[in-house]
């Protein structure tokens, strides 16, 4: 060996006995040199048995006798890669055997003289460093997971294959014992699989028993519930007609009048059940819409009941009057019936396409106003358009001309002949429409002004709401602006309370409806959240609820006091553009992105009813309505009829039966 192959074997062998940056030195490490050059010609080691044999396969295959000593978990506890062991098969740590033989040439344990014959009589082993890592990390697994983790015939780096092979070195009387020990094990598997499998399967089976237990407990609390309303409605109804029989004891003609009027109608008519007052058309009609929307009805009954389920004794009379008034808005409708159909477009030359964005009726409901973005206002005559037969001659009795494309108006709730619009240039425009003209001009806002709305209670005076973050009210006895609310964004709509002159709601692109009272503009009176988008329309059902609609496809009813909201309604699809809005204070009807009117119920979720446009839309079949969609809508007051339109300018009366 030359100077240089010694000087990097010495250099390498050394370096293999570097402990925590101490090395052997002297003699040690020259012995050690030399016997990594000679350990090839020495007999190996013979190599330990997988580890993992050791539980299992070891006790069947070795005999007891030669069975090594199990490694204590101190020395485990060690650094175990840096085991040594001796000529004499004497396992010892690297550490503790350095910093002994840097005094002594002993083995502390069999006291062999380890520099015997200038060799180095200890050498690595690699076997049970291996070994001893290997149960380590056993024992951290099974501290870890505990007696359930099953055994497995290889270690964790999944040595198969290696376990195969000394299973094949094995002979047959020991390969018999290997067998039955695998059958006995299998066996036991099989055991706790299917006492897994029962346990699993009690377990389901309690929850079902359970589950129905409580549906039963459950449905005997709500048809206990139920009964005692049953008898609680019977007392309340007995006591009405005692005091319908006393008046008409007190009437004796009022009696043989109604005695003849139900003799006449007897086919039509059920007395004896206490139906008198409906002809059996009327309960089978009734019957009928109770059925198609029982689930809906059945579910406002009980969300009613869960205020106070500890009530045994039934609603009181208060609230069986409220939720017979529910029932009845429920069933109250059935089917739109189309009165007329008209065509904003057909006054315009080349009969060109066009939004139609606002329709609202005068204070005497005689006169209806359609308005759109051709910049027309076409006043209609409500009796006329319904009683003439032909389309052909349905035409507005007035047309306005707005210099710019309209997006709201409304008539005064005073002043039958005035008028008021806002439009794409946010200027407001007054109408006096006995003189058919422009009487009043407002020019404020800095962008575009969708929504213009008179008080209900003070018909002088106005609010507007625009896409310059700012909600303005307005005297028809000012020329400008008595005031300005900065809302900070996007207004969408705006509308005055119908009890109070005072409380104003507005919905805008912050997803919220901005409640204010007109006295302190300063700060909101409170601000209702929930919607995911922007809010386009806002309308007061009553004084204490308000209605929502946003381009999140929902609405949502508030209460105004609390702030609360009371119910989210949803069915329609709504996401992008103004689609309509209106309400009777009961049922709601707006428009869909889907060319439908929707009509809702304000207790219920789901919409009642629906009404498709494309089945009487009379525009040429080539124009294309996959886009097409509704509007604009308006309820007539104090009646069950609809004006609505679409996007191609089709106006529709319609009648809700």
């Amino acid at each position: 060996m030359s100077a240089d192959e010694a000087g990097t074997s010495r250099k390498r062998s050394s370096s293999q006995l570097i402990i925590h940056g101490d090395q052997i030195s002297g003699e040690a490490s020259r012995q050690n040199d030399e016997y990594e050059e000679s350990r090839n010609d020495e007999p190996q080691v013979k190599r330990f048995l997988p580890l993992s044999l050791s539980s299992g396969l070891r006790n069947l295959i070795e005999p007891e006798s030669e069975r090594a000593t199990p490694l204590d978990s101190s020395f485990i506890a060690n650094d175990t890669s840096n085991s040594l062991q001796t000529d004499s098969k004497t396992l010892t740590c690297r550490v503790c055997i350095s910093a002994h033989l840097e005094n002594h040439s002993l083995c502390p344990i069999c006291r062999k003289n380890l520099l015997k014959s200038s060799k180095l009589l200890i050498s690595p082993n690699i076997t049970v460093a291996e070994a001893t890592e290997t149960l380590r990390a056993q024992i951290e697994i099974s501290r870890k997971y505990g007696k359930n983790r099953p055994t497995r015939l290889y270690d964790d780096n999944g040595n198969l294959n290696e376990l195969l092979n000394q299973l094949n070195n094995l002979d047959s009387e020991s390969l018999d014992h290997v067998i039955s020990f695998l059958n006995k094990r299998r066996l036991e598997i099989g055991y706790l699989n299917k006492k897994k499998k029962a346990r699993l399967l009690r377990q389901f089976m309690d929850q079902m028993i359970a589950r129905r237990e409580n549906i039963i407990k459950q449905a005997e609390l709500e048809l206990k519930l139920i009964k005692s309303d049953k008898i609680k409605m019977e007392m309340n109804t007995n006591f009405l007609d005692c005091n319908l029989c006393d008046k008409y004891a007190c009437h004796s003609s009022a009696m043989a009048s109604y005695s003849a009027f139900t003799k006449i109608k007897g086919d039509n008519l059920s007395v004896t059940d206490g139906d008198g007052l409906l002809s059996r058309e009327d309960l089978h009609r009734f019957h009928s819409r109770l059925s198609n929307n029982f689930s809906n009805i059945e579910q406002l009954y009980f969300n009613k009941r869960n205020n106070d389920w500890s009530n045994s004794d039934g609603m009181c009379e208060a609230d069986l009057n409220d939720f017979s008034d529910m029932l009845y808005g429920v069933i109250e409708y059935e089917k739109f019936n189309r009165l007329a159909v008209l065509d904003y477009n057909s006054c315009l030359v080349g009969n060109p396409l066009s939004i139609v964005s606002s329709i609202e009726f005068d204070k005497d409901e005689e006169y209806f106003v359609v308005a759109g973005v051709t910049n027309k206002i076409n006043i209609y005559d409500y009796n006329s358009i319904v009683e003439v037969s032909h389309e052909s001659i349905r035409h507005p009795i007035m047309q306005l001309t707005c210099p710019s494309k309209i997006s709201n108006v409304a008539w005064n709730p005073f002043i039958k002949s005035m008028l008021v619009n806002s439009d794409y240039e946010g200027n407001i425009h007054i109408w006096d429409t006995k003189q058919c003209k422009d009487v009043k001009f407002y020019k404020e806002h800095q962008r575009r002004c969708w929504s213009v709305e008179f008080n209900q209670i003070d018909p002088h005076i106005m609010a507007s709401g625009s896409d310059d973050a700012k909600v303005k009210l307005w005297s028809l006895n000012c020329s400008r602006s008595i005031a300005t609310i900065e809302a900070k964004v996007n207004v969408c709509s705006v509308h005055f309370s119908p009890m109070s002159r005072h409380n104003l709601a507005f919905g805008s692109a912050d997803h919220c409806v901005h409640l204010y009272d007109t006295r302190n503009i300063s700060k909101a009176v409170n601000i209702l959240r929930g919607h995911r988008k922007a809010v386009s329309y806002v309308k007061y059902c009553n004084e204490n609820e308000l209605v929502s609609a946003s381009t999140d496809s929902n609405l949502r009813l508030w209460d105004v006091s609390s702030g609360k909201c009371i119910r989210i309604m949803k069915g329609h699809q709504n996401e992008r553009n103004f689609a309509g809005l209106a309400t009777n204070g009961r049922h709601i009807a707006c428009g869909s992105e889907d060319n439908q009117l929707f009509l809702y119920y304000k207790g219920l979720t789901d919409p009642i009813l629906r009404y498709d446009f494309s089945f009487a839309e009379c525009v040429p079949l080539s124009v294309d309505s996959a886009n097409d969609f509704v509007s604009a809508v308006c309820w007539k007051k104090k009646s069950n009829v609809i004006v609505a339109a679409n996007s191609r300018g089709i106006i529709q009366i319609l009648e809700v039966d």
